[in-house]
């Protein structure tokens, strides 16, 4: 008797989050779902597919010893993707690459902005403003380049809060202004070797 193998009802989302690499994606389910093994794969098909490095790749767990699980299966994921790679192929090069650059990797402290950073363009991309103005609020005052300036306004838009929206568009362009002349005056900086 063979026994039939029903699909799986998330299948779908399943299926996103493996192929569809160039989209941000939010995955909430509930524990042992397979949660950190899809990003774990996802991690993988990544950095093979050459569209990120390990160092250009933010993952926010709640502890520590979640972060330190998160790294050691993405590392065996790593190793079994570049068995499996063919030598000599982009692929196996950016595999091999990864492996040293993962082991260098660290958990960020909790007064680092950029994994809720993240998150809140992850909440934009999805459309939930609501949950992504108050994790950019906080950091305003570190914006030098208006970027974030322009992704609160983004969302305030988005909320019917025009007013606060154009606010915040105008002192972006007000800190762009100032970053390309930062730019600038630096670019006119002559360097003298000693003489």
């Amino acid at each position: 008797m063979t026994m039939m193998k029903l699909p799986l009802a998330d299948q779908h989302d399943r299926d996103l989050i493996a192929h569809a690499l160039d989209d941000t994606l939010i995955v909430e389910a509930a524990a042992g779902t397979g949660k950190t093994t899809e990003l774990v794969h996802r991690i993988v098909r990544v950095i093979e597919s050459g569209r990120a490095e390990v160092t250009e790749i933010v993952s926010v767990t709640f502890t520590e010893k979640a972060a330190g699980e998160l790294k050691l299966r993405l590392r065996e994921a790593l190793e079994e993707s570049r068995g499996a790679a063919a030598p000599g192929s982009k692929e196996r090069q950016r595999l091999d690459e990864a492996v040293p650059l993962l082991q260098r990797a660290v958990s960020r402290d909790e007064g680092d902005p950029m994994p809720r950073l993240a998150l809140a363009r992850a909440y934009v991309q999805r459309g939930d403003y609501g949950a992504a103005v108050p994790l950019f609020e906080p950091h305003l005052a570190r914006d030098h380049d208006g970027s974030l300036h322009v992704q609160l306004a983004r969302a305030y838009t988005a909320l019917g809060q025009k007013e606060k929206a154009e606010a915040l568009l105008t002192r972006s362009q007000e800190l762009q202004r100032a970053a390309q002349e930062r730019g600038a005056a630096a670019g006119q900086r002559v360097i003298e070797g000693p003489k």
